[in-house]
């Protein structure tokens, strides 16, 4: 099976990440209480992989930027969105 690819043919577990500026990085701080620790650093890497995911927004496909090297497994972002303790609301 092909790795998938952007519309351009890049591979987006190839993209390079530039590093966020602080401006970024105080923005996401904001919600931070809306979650667990794990579950934050999930949600943290989920809006830094859709920001720079070219073409469709995909949860594997977000997967594959915000985990490059596969650390954690696939799932647990899947059953962030699915079953996790955080309101939509209080965000």
């Amino acid at each position: 099976m092909q790795p998938a690819r952007t519309r351009h043919g890049k591979d987006p577990s190839q993209i390079s990440s530039p590093a966020p500026s602080s401006s970024w990085l105080d923005l996401l701080s904001r919600s931070q209480t809306c979650f667990t620790r794990p579950s934050f650093e999930i949600f943290r890497r989920l809006i830094m992989a859709w920001v720079m995911c070219p073409g469709r927004h995909t949860i594997t496909r977000l997967y594959l930027i915000a985990e490059p090297d596969g650390d954690r497994a696939r799932d647990a972002y899947h059953r962030f969105l699915r079953a996790g303790a955080w309101s939509l609301e209080r965000l």
